[in-house]
């Protein structure tokens, strides 16, 4: 078995055990909410909410701050605080440089990505596979005459290479093949597809964060009644 199929089922607890406490923030026992938004509240605390789930949560949050029983505000109020203490993102959260930045990385995606062509295009290819194998067969009835021009084009491709060696000794530097170029091309395309990868985490990371800022600014107005009816 592999490693993604040994951690399949792990994955799939975790997963339950999320959608459980998400879940159990609308119990109809007001202990029992208290309780689950008091486990989010630890969660938060040892950085173990899942990035995904934090926009979940905070929203779960802010909505039970309208909750009719006091312990249950209570401990709404108190998650959203370790959630602002302990958030992954900055010790500020400044709604309009996320905001920035996060266009700035999606144009960058935007000119990593590859542009994938139409479909189109494999159409037209699949018509003149036809028309190349015709060609072949042409080419195979007159194999003595393209032999002696293939003779004539390796000998060509010889002395081309001979002058090229002989260049790059003049420069003090060994020629190098296509064959010896392939390994740097095949290097230079891993480093941008991790790049890529890299940049699609931060956009994900600053949308989360963007959201999380707009979500406590609206949350103001709720945390001011609180704090104005007690």
């Amino acid at each position: 078995a592999t490693v993604v199929d040994q951690s399949a089922p792990l994955l799939r607890a975790k997963q339950g055990f999320l959608d459980a406490l998400v879940e159990r923030v609308h119990d109809v026992s007001a202990f029992t909410r208290a309780r689950v938004l008091n486990t989010w509240t630890q969660m938060a605390e040892q950085k173990a909410i899942p990035l995904s789930h934090w926009l979940i949560v905070c929203d779960l949050a802010i909505g039970r701050l309208s909750d009719k029983g006091g312990l249950v505000r209570k401990a709404a109020m108190n998650l959203i605080g370790t959630m602002l203490g302990f958030n992954p993102f900055a010790p500020e959260l400044p709604t309009a440089a996320f905001a920035e930045s996060l266009r700035e990385y999606e144009a960058k995606l935007k000119e990593m990505e590859p542009i994938t062509e139409p479909e189109e295009n494999d159409e037209v290819e699949e018509k003149k596979i036809p028309e190349r194998l015709e060609g072949i067969e042409e080419e195979d009835d007159e194999g003595e005459e393209g032999t002696a021009g293939d003779s004539e084009n390796v000998a060509k491709i010889t002395d081309g290479d001979e002058e090229v060696k002989e260049e790059a000794e003049e420069d003090g530097a060994p020629a190098k093949t296509p064959a010896e170029k392939m390994p740097q091309q095949k290097e230079e395309d891993e480093h941008l597809a991790g790049g890529v990868e890299a940049v699609r985490t931060m956009v994900a990371a600053l949308k989360t964060a963007l959201g999380f800022s707009m979500q406590l600014a609206q949350s103001v107005p709720i945390f001011v009644a609180l704090l104005s009816s007690t």
